[in-house]
């Protein structure tokens, strides 16, 4: 996180964007570069667009907000990868026990963009998560 400081800082937008996929695709305590290919290089092209763009407005922190879960009623489907920052994975494991219909899962050697890193594993979970909630069969495709 220091060096992610550091390189804003410094307006260094190339490592800024090298840190953060680091972080968020890798995952902070994995090796650099764990996810590489067609992935890594979307979210470098993806990520330098946003960081390059004028600010959308605040990034809040959600945590203020959370005494409201319970108001949710839609089915919710929570789903962190185990890589990823250990106060989001807390965050989303909490998100999905407080929804009144939530349901989580975990993914194992996924960090935070694993509809990303796996995104035919993310669609099938949905289309499970969907077929069990409208009382379907699950549809092989």
């Amino acid at each position: 996180m220091a060096k992610l400081k550091d390189a804003e800082q410094a307006g260094d937008l190339d490592r800024v964007n090298a840190i953060k996929a680091h972080l968020w695709l890798d995952g902070p305590l994995q090796p650099e570069e764990r996810v590489t290919g067609e992935a890594r290089r979307l979210f470098l092209d993806m990520n330098a667009i946003a960081l390059r763009s004028p600010p959308a407005g605040s990034n809040l922190d959600v945590v203020p907000t959370f005494h409201r879960l319970r108001e949710i009623s839609a089915p919710s489907l929570v789903i962190w990868g185990d890589l990823d920052f250990p106060h989001i994975q807390e965050r989303s494991r909490h998100i999905a026990t407080t929804i009144l219909k939530g349901a989580d899962h975990m993914l194992t050697g996924t960090a935070h963009l694993p509809s990303l890193e796996r995104p035919t594993e993310i669609t099938g979970l949905l289309a499970e998560f969907i077929d069990r909630r409208s009382g379907q069969s699950s549809v092989a495709g």
